[in-house]
């Protein structure tokens, strides 16, 4: 008897579970809605700290990574690290980690080289043709001059002429240029043995002094 009585218990209590709500007891009556909270405060972003800025309460600024909220007016010219006058609101994080390095790079190619230019055939070398020169002036006297040793006037009274002495002796294959420093004097000039260049000036009926520059030349 006492067997089918816990039976029976078991039974209801698998119903009750299957059927939920419907072994429970009568549902209470919905509470009246509470009272509405009080407005959040909004937070006012200005930009990074200036100290040049007057920040009221709330307002919020970045400094050095961090972000700070002002808790009171009149916050003029107080670091953001000034708890008297500042909350942290959002900390600068933490820096990462460096990154594993990149794969290097292939080498490029090399550039091609410049092919070296031809050079130029060497021309021959130019005939010397100048035996001597210089200049003398009008007594005589050697000025300048190029393989000339010296220069004189001589006063030989038929003829007078300058007798200039060249450190090259000639043959008669020559060309001798005189240019008077006067140039309406007509000259006379020819070589004489011992590489010696004899120059005279005339004038009208007579033999002249007249300084000149001269050239000798070789025949080619």
């Amino acid at each position: 008897m006492r067997f089918i009585r816990l039976l029976a218990v078991v039974v209801v209590l698998l119903m009750c579970g299957v059927l939920g709500s419907a072994c429970a007891g009568p549902r209470g009556e919905q509470g009246p809605q509470g009272e509405a909270g009080l407005p959040g405060a909004g937070i006012t972003w200005q930009g990074e700290w200036s100290s040049s800025t007057t920040y009221n309460q709330d307002d919020a600024v970045g400094y050095q990574g961090s972000s700070y909220i002002s808790n009171q007016d009149g916050n003029s010219s107080h670091l953001p690290t000034d708890t008297t006058w500042w909350d942290l609101w959002v900390a600068k994080g933490d820096a990462g980690a460096t990154g594993a390095q990149g794969v290097k790079g292939d080498t490029g190619a090399q550039g091609l080289q410049g092919t070296q230019g031809i050079q130029g055939v060497q021309g021959d070398p130019g005939p010397n043709m100048i035996v001597a020169m210089g200049v003398v002036d009008i007594d005589g006297n050697l000025v300048s001059g190029y393989n000339v040793t010296s220069s004189v006037w001589n006063d030989a009274g038929a003829m007078d002429y300058y007798e200039i002495t060249l450190k090259v002796t000639y043959t008669t294959e020559y060309v001798t240029v005189v240019t008077p420093f006067w140039n309406t004097l007509p000259y006379h000039a020819y070589g004489a043995s011992g590489g010696k260049l004899v120059v005279a000036m005339y004038e009208y009926s007579n033999w002249v002094k007249c300084g000149f520059s001269f050239m000798v030349l070789e025949c080619p």
